[in-house]
């Protein structure tokens, strides 16, 4: 049985510096998201959850595109967000937002400016 597919574990890749947020998906659905400062918390969560479950348990983290193009968003698309995408949008912003100020390197702070245009928000 592949790691990818074991029950009863958690599968998982450290943050890398670009990324923004964890999601953690059970069999192949997504039952949580945060911002990768609670990478720890999503990782003890998933953990538990393990073990208790049947369920197939991977955290992955990503950066902000990655994880609009997970959900299958277009950015233009969040700029008019419903009530059920509001949470989501807000976490979007308010990390793409830490990106453009506190990101080491300036490709993410480019990243980050480009998809806050893309989501009609003024830059800081």
């Amino acid at each position: 049985m592949s790691s990818w597919n074991s029950q009863n574990r958690v599968v998982t890749a450290y943050p890398g510096p670009r990324d923004s947020f964890v999601v953690t998906l059970g069999d192949g659905k997504r039952i949580d998201m945060c911002s990768v400062e609670e990478y720890d918390t999503a990782l003890a969560r998933a953990s538990k959850l393990a073990q208790e479950t049947k369920l197939a348990v991977k955290v992955l983290p990503m950066t902000a595109a990655e994880l609009i193009n997970f959900a299958g968003i277009k950015a233009s698309d969040l700029a008019a967000s419903t009530e059920g995408e509001a949470a989501l949008r807000r976490q979007v912003v308010t990390t793409l937002r830490e990106a453009m100020i506190e990101a080491d390197d300036r490709e993410t702070r480019v990243e980050a400016q480009a998809l806050l245009a893309a989501l009609g928000e003024a830059s800081c």
